[in-house]
């Protein structure tokens, strides 16, 4: 990475100057494990030119944001049909038609999409007074529309599977099954985010693994860091993805440049590669006790 020193330059949480350089350089970013994939989400112009002068090769973007544009150098893109960020805004009362969506995807060319969904968090849905049985019900039709309508040249479409307490879960993987949505090579669960509970985000993830084995690979969207340094949720999961460092730039620097998004997802990449990676040893000598 080339940049000037006044640019490289930002200040830490103690008011020091920390130079994104010595970040870089101090520790290996390479992936942050061979067993759990993790995208970073970009919401913002800043976060956008933090992740592409860094060279993260994972990337999460949501159809939903101003900034949904893909760049090269992403080896893995992953577009997010942004369904929460549409349905708590002013501006839609649902998701655009599928040919919207279908014609974004084209001109990104990701690796992966989710199909439109319907997350199912309680304050959301007393918003549009529906049910979790609703929603589920809105996504599982949704999916049968988006896969039907959208070609696979475009990309590996990611079902959403959709609730809040496991059983929704459940219940959801089942109206999939009966529509042949499953058995699916790769899925998303949704809705896991959970601010005060990250052991709740690891049971729901745990039940999907157990109910749908291992022959499927599980995403989980949008999950809190805390779910990986309080629970052993990675061990259920293979790929997740988080644009939080990026909130918490601007709380901590006080500013919206690029350096101070950089910072945050550094420290943030190095978080998730340590916990991770705790995880999967302490499951790799569980094998052996």
């Amino acid at each position: 990475m080339s940049s000037t020193s006044e640019e490289s330059e930002m200040q830490n949480d103690s008011g020091e100057d920390v130079d994104i350089e010595s970040v870089v350089s101090d520790r290996d970013l390479e992936a942050a494990t061979d067993e759990l994939t993790f995208y970073f989400g970009c919401a913002s112009g800043a976060s956008k030119a933090a992740l592409r002068r860094l060279e993260e090769p994972n990337i999460m973007i949501s159809f939903a944001t101003k900034n949904h544009y893909s760049w090269d150098g992403i080896e893995s893109l992953f577009i997010d049909s942004g369904g929460f960020s549409i349905l708590v805004s002013d501006k839609y009362d649902d998701h655009p038609s599928v040919n919207t969506y279908r014609s974004y995807l084209r001109g990104q060319d990701p690796e992966y999409y989710t199909l439109q969904d319907y997350p199912c968090e309680p304050d959301l849905l007393d918003e549009h007074d529906r049910t979790v049985d609703d929603h589920i019900q809105m996504t599982v039709d949704k999916h049968v529309e988006c896969l039907d309508r959208i070609p696979e040249s475009i990309g590996t479409p990611v079902p959403v599977i959709q609730g809040w307490e496991i059983d929704d879960y459940l219940d959801c993987i089942d109206r999939f099954r009966e529509q042949g949505i499953l058995p699916h090579p790769y899925v998303s669960v949704g809705s896991v985010k959970r601010k005060y509970d990250p052991v709740a985000s690891r049971d729901i993830v745990k039940a999907v693994r157990k109910e749908l084995g291992s022959d499927t690979n599980i995403h989980a969207l949008g999950v809190k860091t805390q779910v990986f340094s309080q629970t052993d949720a990675a061990l259920y999961i293979d790929s997740a993805d988080s644009n939080a460092y990026d909130r918490a730039a601007s709380r901590r620097h006080g500013t919206g440049r690029w350096e101070a998004s950089a910072i945050e997802y550094l420290k943030m990449k190095l978080s998730i590669e340590e916990l991770t990676n705790d995880h999967e040893t302490q499951q790799q000598l569980s094998d052996f006790t």
